[in-house]
């Protein structure tokens, strides 16, 4: 299934999001998408475990979207020679044409190169890892973290970037969470933009150490998530 009714927008720092008109709701914070993934996604989830000097980072995405944050992934584990193995779930991907106009390579010192990056990303076949550089494997799957099995993977970090508990609530519930718990080892962290109370609280109650950090441009706190012994 692919969504409908969707238009590209501009936030604020100048880079594009998608608003589905299905959903009410847009991917990325209108305060700055690029500034957004960057803060939540790899200032407080990838860059926590680079000091770590693992041989592989495993990360699983709840919510590919516009594939912001594989591209971000993507560009770090290059640049820090870091290998990131990265598995993306996504039920509902967006059309090409709404991909082929968003922004994103151009916030890169190599635009044309992203371009073809970010392009890659989507046309890639799903259901099965690519190696697309010495550093970073990527795969994505059609499904929904409810209905995913787990390949025999378990990961470091979690991406939770799915639609709001408010559009959404059924991704955020407990059995979703404790499931996310389970796909994580020791010391591997859930790193989310959400920072509603009641979300928190279940975290705490699976297990969980839950940090409040300092959130992007336009949001007071985004969430830490760790999985403690």
């Amino acid at each position: 299934m692919t969504l409908k009714n969707q238009k590209v927008k501009l936030t604020r720092d100048g880079s594009h999001t998608v608003f589905s008109e299905q959903f009410k709701e847009t991917y990325h914070s209108i305060h700055g998408a690029f500034q957004e993934a960057k803060h939540v996604f790899i200032k407080h989830g990838v860059l926590a475990f680079l000091e770590k000097e693992l041989d592989e980072i495993n990360i699983l995405e709840v919510g590919f979207g516009t594939g912001l944050n594989a591209l971000l992934t993507y560009d770090i584990a290059d640049k820090k020679k870091q290998k990131i193995k990265y598995t993306s779930l996504e039920p509902f991907p967006l059309f090409f044409e709404h991909i082929s106009s968003l922004n994103y390579f151009s916030f890169f010192k190599c635009p044309e190169e992203k371009k073809t990056h970010f392009e890659c990303l989507h046309t890639t076949s799903w259901e099965c890892f690519h190696q697309f550089s010495s550093f970073f494997s990527f795969q994505k799957k059609k499904i929904t973290i409810e209905k995913y099995e787990e390949d025999n993977l378990t990961f470091e970090l979690i991406f939770f970037d799915a639609f709001s508990p408010t559009t959404h609530p059924e991704i955020w519930n407990i059995n979703v969470l404790k499931k996310a718990f389970n796909l994580l080892k020791i010391d591997g962290l859930l790193v989310t933009y959400c920072a509603k109370g009641g979300f928190k609280r279940n975290l705490k109650s699976i297990g969980f150490e839950v940090i409040s950090a300092p959130g992007p441009p336009g949001k007071r706190e985004m969430t830490i998530a760790r999985k403690i012994n």
